[in-house]
């Protein structure tokens, strides 16, 4: 069993690998809207302000546990080839 220590050092390890990835969020972001998301789907399945989407498709750069889920849609919707299809009702754009 691992203790406090072993935890906070697997955090730290971590942490610093993925704070050497330089992403391209805005890469990322328009990978994500080309295979049929819109900006208000993706700031509802990530709990985000749309305009919180658009600054990532501009520059910005999400905090990290939102970085981290904006890369696994974008690996579960784009590099596996799902599309997304819009429900009736939903804002498009």
């Amino acid at each position: 069993m691992l203790d406090r220590c072993d935890v906070v050092a697997a955090n730290r390890a971590v942490t610093e690998q993925y704070a050497r990835v330089d992403v391209q969020w805005s890469l990322v972001v328009q990978d994500i809207i080309d295979k049929g998301f819109t900006v208000y789907r993706i700031s509802k399945l990530l709990g985000v302000a749309e305009c919180t989407v658009r600054n990532w498709r501009e520059g910005g750069e999400p905090k990290f546990g939102l970085g981290a889920a904006l890369l696994k849609l974008h690996g579960d919707k784009v590099r596996n080839g799902s599309t997304l299809t819009v429900e009736a009702g939903e804002k498009t754009g």
